[in-house]
């Protein structure tokens, strides 16, 4: 037997300039969700850096040895215009009406797209 849950899937994606000191990196949650994958988008051949956190100062996004901190956006080199950024589970829930912060290490980091779910899940209970 198993278990099973209901729950939403949406993605939010920022355009723009996600450098430190504009106002288009910063937007406040509508409901509570989970950050699932978080995929930027580099427009320069050269590797970057990306940081959401919370307004609080709560890391979502991890380090390349899997702590809080900066993520790693690889050089096209590497994954091409799309790179993964890894997200910590730990710190991956958000509360409704959080503010979120996206700082970019470079202009050309200049789409980010957050997949997330709902919270919470409804429970389907378990499954025959």
């Amino acid at each position: 037997m198993a278990t099973g849950t209901i729950c939403s899937t949406f993605a939010i994606t920022l355009v723009g300039d996600l450098t430190a000191g504009t106002a288009a990196n910063t937007f406040v949650t509508s409901r509570a969700l989970t950050v699932v994958t978080c995929e930027a988008f580099n427009g320069a051949a050269g590797a970057s850096t990306l940081r959401i956190t919370t307004g609080g100062g709560t890391d979502l996004t991890a380090t390349a040895v899997g702590a809080a901190g900066i993520g790693i956006v690889q050089a096209q080199s590497v994954t091409g215009p799309a790179a993964p950024v890894p997200i910590l589970a730990a710190n991956a829930s958000v509360a409704s009406g959080t503010t979120l912060v996206c700082l970019g290490g470079a202009a050309t980091v200049a789409k980010v797209v957050l997949t997330c779910i709902g919270n919470p899940a409804q429970s389907l209970g378990t499954l025959t």
